[in-house]
């Protein structure tokens, strides 16, 4: 059942999606990318988020590994995964 998935995707610096109940940041992505990722997630919950079109719920979950690429380095991040 592991699953990696690798995706390409651009930092946000004034992304400040925070989850409530742990403080983690939220990596947003693609919803098919989030739905592929879930599948194998322990548990999925809802979180308030409020973009420009509005405010709305997310489905967030916490994957087993996260490692970013940036400025040629791998790098673990403690997050999750909307």
């Amino acid at each position: 059942g592991a699953k990696t998935i690798r995706l390409t995707a651009l930092i946000d610096s004034g992304n400040l999606l925070r989850d409530h109940l742990t403080g983690l940041p939220v990596i947003v992505c693609s919803r098919r990318a989030a739905e592929a990722l879930a599948k194998g997630a322990r548990s999925i919950r809802l979180i308030s988020v409020r973009t420009a079109a509005g405010s709305g719920l997310m489905p967030v979950f916490r994957a087993d590994r996260i490692r970013l690429f940036t400025q040629g380095k791998w790098h673990e991040a403690d997050a999750l995964v909307g």
